[in-house]
């Protein structure tokens, strides 16, 4: 079949022959009947074929055999040059000489300059031609891309410049040394470090398409080649490599590798032309390519036939030392590296007395042996193994066993291997395989320390693996290597009394001792013997047969019993400590009892899965277990002979063959180490734990019950007195005393299901004893977390508190919270700065119905449109008198149309709350969520808990409890990362401005149809995309928290299973805990939990509502203390988004300030704002006042109300006015307005705090007194959640309006002044209120002298309406009038004492 891009080549070809044959041969003039060709000869042309051309050192032109990496000279330039490429219309060379000419290069290297080239712009070293004769090159300039196309044909040379636009790939793009066209793709590539770019002249575009920085050497690569088949060639300048990508016609490619190799240079570049058939590289053996394009890849290309990667490889193992009456191993392994079967002869020239005992011949495929040429017992000399036939790519191991005789020689003695082979031509490589032996006089037997070890002989799979000797590695799984093993190395057991192993090589009885030298103790048996362990009194038990055999090898080993029949079966056998021996057989449990010296099946073991086949390695513990490791799996159970169950306690290598073990029975089970308390005020405590942790996530792969998400080992004691010495984490105690309690909160954990036992001990007086002891248990399956209410003793109020906390797999009693527990479990010791917080109604924490907009700035104007809202119209969901209980709620039809209510609990932690509904459904419109439901928990009257539901689409909720206002007033105290039930949550504990401590958690489930996805991240950005179920919990206790938490998880588990995602990293390293805005300046403290030394923090503000963001970013020296207090000047603000990121820490920190917004609230049926501006103050705030930044102007036309109103600060935060007596402002109204101050807990709006001024046609500047506004309360505790300027109109038809204020501010000014169109008639001496009056008013002045003053007010028309004459002292004086007249403009006349004259003006209304 002929693919459709072979057809494409044939085509290609035809076009360019016809192409070049019309342009150099039909181009002629007509004279007569006479053809006249044009002048210009093509006789010094190139001819189009596989030639890889190359300039070297930049004028040397030379042609590369690929097959050998070696250079042809062709001749040189006068003229250095690079960025050549062929052209395929003329045949000719053309390239860049001096950076700006234009060079034609003959065949015979020679150059002719074609002149400078005008506009040129790209790189001189890196170009080449399309088909249509146009050169191309590219350059980066900064960050843009451009391009130049040369028309050679064209004279005086000219470049054409084009921009590139730059395409996403696998990485940046970048500039490389050489281009080279692609007739396939019909774009060009060149390669960097690694990376192929791809550039697309006729789209304009670049990018990079390919990474193989891993298989390719980095630098340069200056010559680039290509061939008709899409293949492409790089030249690398450092090491002179060639690698080679095949390209498809989609763009992709579809093999890369190297293929050859040449000489290093680097002034170089490469010229080919590209419609060529392939050049032919050298067939290399071993990388899986048909390199010479034959159709042929490595081994079956007979290229390769001599080669050594294609014939018969050797390798060789063999025992270290042998001694007279020793038994020594060699383990020989041939591989057949070719694909094609092969058969050969080994010979073995042995040393002088070494005597063959026994071997194995195995194939690990297909081969055979017809067994004609094999050596037996007794042979010396010369052994041989004939006509072994291996499969392609097959290994056969050869392992013998020899005896050393008497006439061994002492020193190192070598063995001789040579192979022979009947394919023709194939190599055996080495020629020869031979090791030395150290021979020598047997020495005293090297005993094994009785130390908590499980040996083994074992086999691991795979090629050239021998049989050794090994010791298991707990914590890896692996093994040790001691000594080469012989295959028949079996039924060993450790004698504790002797510290030598006995056991079995075949049929001969042996000794091995520590150094892996095995003597033949003189005993032989009549079958290979595979099972056998030895007891405390020194007696080896083995199967020989289906009998078992007993040998005293207290001294002469000698056979002293042999009970026929009683053989247990299986693999391997073991000693217990009940005196009895055992062995585990596809689930089946034997036992040899040595009381009646007779065999008994004892049954299936239960508790795990079904695992066929054998188990070659079997131990007994001095913790009364049986432990065995399965062949083929790896594992290694734990067995209990008296009930039978057995579970997974460790892992090994799976798939060992060749496979037995023995231990010293005396000492606990290697796979075990202690886990220590670390609290030294404690008296020490370990508990026994797992060692093995192959996924080194801190939680032992086989652990069954553990606290909190890790559980690690002790080395030695790690105790104290801060109690940091180990990695605890299942253990979190709120450290707030709360009504006299403290909440626990304990991450219980289990990979088996069971029941968990723990126990509390609580040391309250700091003396290392313990005052109260808790025990429970738990029934587990998996994580669960129990939440326990602490009852703190009476009289204790703050100080250090310790607690050690144990689970185990049985029973506790309290006293085992001292000393050693031969239980495994785990032991975390905690040590706690007690402190009562609150008492009363202290505890009290916000309502749900204030939660869901604690984070987002961009919100703010909508936060306090929505607060001003629920004022005005008297919202009451916050109170708990006027919430609906969620039993009731239940009972509605908002319940039965949504079932949001039933995740959340009928009560709370102490079972005692009560549970009110206080859904802030003005929430849906304002955020991205779709519904929501909130509920309020109380105990008694105080509200201990809230949780919030807010359910969205496409999103999570984009407002996160823990931002929480961090730079207006709250900071962040405490965050963790906690395992909820098996569920990663985030935990905050959260302080606001006045001491109150709520703690808080969030989650957000995404439904992933078959199951929910649980997330809990720092930032909003850090979810994927997709529907949510929002929830978020605080309390003022972690207890109350977590059992809301719990709940709901419980409740969506009935649904469908749940899984934690924790892909991402939970928590930043860096997270500021509080921050203020002062002046124009924010200053932030911050916690750097890793010890950073630097963060990029980015701030996106705007200085009022109605601007655009802008970002800029600030790189912050950090001193890499656990806390430090920084500051960004950043101008006056009115919201901002900051992010605050440090290196290799994925997780970063986002919180924002909001100002309270200026918002304007309107009926717009009855009213129509024509202009509403929001501006920067020009006022720099005083330190004893308080400046509303941002003024304000707006107008239009009304028959209603318009109001104008701003909280005074962020949130739901208040303006403490204790300090302040006036409020200010600078004021221009063309209609009288009504001043509203709103206070805080505010419910009734006829209640509110108004004032009326009149009209000011000019910017005036009013001071009122705060006393002075109607229906003000208890002054010296006010305080205001915000202010409103309020325009109601008296006219039933639209009336126009136009008011503006500035420099509002609260402060202590002594003077309250009412501006009148005469500005002559203020006085700042003359105090005048309220202003406007109803009928009594209140005069205040100052006199310097005693004496007598006189006071007069007159109407406009000039009339005194009222006089009063009065004796005046030195000091303040204050008047009161008691007034009856008509509502309109008065002015208040005061002559002093002294003569001066003191005028102000009443509104009396």
């Amino acid at each position: 079949m002929i693919s459709s891009r072979h057809v494409y080549y044939e085509h290609r070809k035809y076009q360019l022959v016809m192409k070049t044959f019309l342009k150099n041969y039909v181009a002629l003039f007509t004279f007569g009947s006479i053809l006249f060709p044009l002048e210009e000869s093509f006789s010094q042309n190139f001819t189009c074929d596989s030639q890889l051309y190359q300039v070297v050192d930049n004028k040397t032109l030379k042609v590369l055999e690929p097959s050998t990496g070696q250079y042809q000279t062709i001749g040189s330039s006068s003229i250095n040059y690079n960025g050549a490429g062929y052209n395929s219309e003329d045949g000719y060379i053309y390239g860049i000489g001096s950076g700006t000419k234009l060079l034609r290069i003959d065949n015979t290297g020679q150059s002719t300059d074609l002149g400078a080239i005008s506009n040129f712009s790209a790189l001189s070293y890196s170009g080449d031609f399309d088909l249509n004769g146009n050169w191309y090159s590219l350059k980066k300039n900064g960050s843009s891309w451009v391009a130049n196309l040369i028309d050679v044909s064209v004279q005086p040379p000219s470049a054409q410049e084009f921009t590139l636009t730059e395409l996403g790939g696998v990485a940046a793009a970048v500039k490389t040394n050489d281009i080279a066209y692609n007739v396939v793709t019909h774009k060009f590539y060149g390669m960097q470090d690694g990376l192929i770019m791809e550039f697309d002249h006729l789209n304009h575009t670049v990018r990079a398409i390919a990474d193989y920085s891993l298989e390719s050497e980095s630098g340069g690569y200056g010559a680039v080649w290509a061939d008709e088949s899409g293949k492409m060639y790089f030249f690398n300048n450092s090491t002179g490599n060639i690698y080679r990508a095949v390209f498809e016609l989609d763009g992709s490619i579809s093999e890369y590798g190297f293929i050859s190799t040449s000489a290093p240079n680097g002034g170089n570049d490469g010229m080919s032309c590209p419609s060529a058939v392939a050049p032919v590289f050298p067939e290399i053996c071993d990388n899986g390519i048909d390199d010479d394009g034959d159709g042929l890849t490595d081994c079956d290309d007979p290229d390769c036939t001599a080669s050594e990667s294609c014939g018969v490889s050797g390798a060789l193992y063999n025992s270290a030392f042998g001694c007279e009456g020793s038994i020594v191993t060699y383990h020989a392994f041939f591989t057949n590296n070719s694909s094609q079967p092969n058969t050969l002869e080994v010979t073995e020239t042995l040393p002088q007395g070494f005597v063959f005992l026994q071997d194995t011949i195995e194939f690990d495929a297909g081969g055979s042996s017809d067994f004609n040429h094999q050596p037996v017992e007794g042979d010396t000399g010369v052994i041989t193994w004939g006509n072994l036939t291996l499969e392609g790519g097959e290994t056969v191991r050869i392992s013998y066993d020899l005896v050393l005789g008497d006439e061994i020689i002492s020193g190192n003695q070598y063995n001789n291997i040579s192979v022979e082979l009947t394919t023709p031509g194939t190599l055996a490589y080495p020629s020869t395989l031979s090791e030395a032996i150290a021979v020598g006089q047997c020495p005293t037997p090297n005993s094994y320390s009785c130390e908590p070890a499980f040996y083994q002989v074992y086999k691991k799979k795979g090629k050239n693996q021998p049989n050794v000797y090994g010791k298991l590695n707990p914590i890896t799984g692996d093994y040790d290597a001691i000594a080469i093993a012989s295959d028949f190395a079996n039924g060993l057991g450790f004698d504790m009394n002797t510290g030598l192993v006995y056991g079995a090589s075949g049929k001969r009885f042996i000794q091995l001792d520590a150094d892996g030298v095995v003597i033949d103790q003189g005993i032989s048996f009549s079958k290979n013997v595979y099972r056998g362990d030895i007891n405390d009194d020194s007696e080896w038990y083995g199967v020989v047969g289906g009998d078992m055999v007993k040998i005293d090898v207290s001294e002469a080993p000698s056979v002293v019993a042999t009970y026929s029949g009683q053989g247990l079966k299986g693999w391997d056998l073991a000693f217990h400590s009940d005196g009895h021996f055992y062995s585990l057989h596809n689930q089946t449990l034997e036992q040899f009892n040595t009381d009646t010296n007779t065999r008994a099946t004892l049954g299936t073991i239960t508790g795990v899965v079904s695992i066929s086949g054998g188990y070659g390695a079997q131990w007994g513990g001095s913790d009364g277990y049986l432990y065995a490791s399965h062949n083929a799996t790896g594992k290694i159970l734990r067995i209990d002979v008296a009930t039978l169950e057995a579970r997974v306690v460790s892992h090994s290598t799976a798939g060992l063959s060749k496979n037995d073990g023995f231990s010293c029975p005396t000492e606990i089970p290697v796979i075990y180490e202690f886990d220590y308390g670390d609290n030294s005020a404690f008296p020490q405590s370990r508990v026994l734990s797992y060692r093995q942790d192959l996924s080194n996530d801190n939680v032992p792969d086989f652990s069954k019950f553990w606290l909190g998400n890790t559980v690690n080992f002790d080395d030695s004691d790690p105790s104290n007195a801060e109690a940091d010495g180990d990695l605890d984490d299942g253990f979190t105690l709120s450290t707030e005393i709360a009504e006299g309690e403290v909440s626990a909160i304990i991450g219980l954990n289990a990979n088996m299901e069971g029941l968990a036992h723990y126990m509390l001990g609580i040391d309250w007086d700091d003396n290392g004893s313990f005052d109260d002891v808790i025990i429970d248990s738990e029934y587990l399956t998996g994580s669960k977390t129990v939440i326990r209410q602490i009852n703190v003793p009476s009289g204790f109020s703050d100080g250090d508190v310790n607690f050690r906390i144990i689970i185990t797999e049985s029973d506790l009693t309290a006293d085992q919270l001292s000393g050693d527990i031969m239980v495994l479990g785990e032991v975390e010791d905690y040590r706690y700065n007690l402190t009562t917080v609150c008492e009363g109604e202290n505890c009290e924490v916000t309502t749900g119905n204030n939660g869901g907009l604690e984070s987002n700035g961009s919100l703010a104007r909508a936060v306090a449109k929505r607060n001003y809202g629920r004022v005005k119209t008297n919202s009451k969901m916050h109170i708990k008198d006027f919430q609906p209980t969620l039993s009731f709620y239940k009972t509605t039809k908002a319940h039965r149309t949504s079932s949001n209510s039933s995740y959340f609990p009928s009560s709370g932690l102490t079972g005692h709350e009560s549970v009110t509904v206080s859904s802030p459904e003005d929430l849906i419109g304002i955020t991205n969520a779709v519904d929501l439901f909130a509920v309020d928990y109380y105990l008694n009257e105080k509200r201990v808990a809230a949780s919030l539901l807010l359910e969205t689409n496409d999103e999570v909720y984009d407002h996160s409890k823990n931002v929480c206002e961090r730079l207006n007033g709250k900071s962040i105290e405490e965050t963790k990362v906690m395992n909820l039930d098996g569920i990663q949550v985030i935990y905050a504990k959260i302080k606001d401005e006045h001491g109150a401590v709520e703690y808080s958690s969030w989650f957000s489930v995404k439904d992933m149809d078959d199951q929910y996805e649980v997330y809990s991240r720092w930032n909003v950005d850090n979810y994927p995309a997709g529907d949510y179920l929002n929830f978020q919990a605080w309390g003022s206790t972690p207890g109350q928290v977590f059992f809301i938490l719990k709940h709901v998880l419980e409740q969506l588990r009935g649904d469908k299973d749940i899984v934690s995602n924790t892909e991402s990293e939970a928590l930043p390293e860096v997270i500021v805990k509080k921050g203020r805005y002062e002046n124009g300046a924010l200053i932030m403290t911050i916690m750097n939990t890793s010890g950073h030394t630097e963060a990029e923090i980015e701030v996106s503000s705007r200085n009022t509502e109605q601007e655009s963001f802008s970002k800029k970013t600030y790189t912050v020296s950090l001193n890499g203390n656990s806390e430090e207090e920084i500051l960004l000047e950043t101008g006056h603000l009115f919201d901002a988004g900051l992010s605050v990121r440090v290196s290799d820490n994925a997780a970063y920190d986002a919180l924002y300030l909001a100002d309270g917004a200026w918002g304007a609230d309107f009926n717009s049926n009855l009213s129509i704002v024509s202009h509403f501006q929001i501006t920067e103050v020009q006022e720099i705030a005083s330190p004893d006042s308080y400046l509303v930044e941002r003024d304000f102007s707006i107008s239009g036309t009304s028959s209603d109300v318009v109001n104008v109103f701003r909280n005074l600060k962020a949130g739901e935060r208040s303006l403490v006015c204790s300090e302040f007596s006036t409020i200010s402002f600078d004021i221009e109204n063309d209609r009288p307005l009504e001043i509203v101050l709103v206070e805080k807990g505010l419910v009734e709006w006829d209640n509110r705090l108004k004032y009326i001024i009149p009209v000011h046609t000019e910017k005036s500047t009013v001071i009122l007194r705060l006393e002075d506004f109607i229906g003000t309360r208890i002054t010296e505790n006010l305080e205001l959640k915000s202010i409103v300027f309020s325009f109601i109109s008296q006219v039933e038809n639209k009336e126009s309006f136009k008011f503006s204020a500035s420099k509002i501010k609260f402060g202590n000014e002594r003077i309250l002044s009412v501006n009148s169109e005469n500005q002559n008639l203020v006085n700042a001496g003359l105090t005048v209120y309220p202003n406007p009056v109803k009928d009594r008013l209140n005069v205040v002045f100052e006199s310097e002298i005693n004496g007598n003053y006189q006071l007069s007010i007159q109407d406009l028309t000039g009339k005194i309406v009222v006089l009063e004459k009065r004796k005046a002292y030195i000091g303040e004086q204050k008047i009161g009038l008691d007034l009856t007249l008509k509502d309109g403009f008065y002015v208040v006349t005061v002559v002093l004492p002294s003569g001066e004259r003191l005028t102000n003006k009443v509104i009396v209304n």
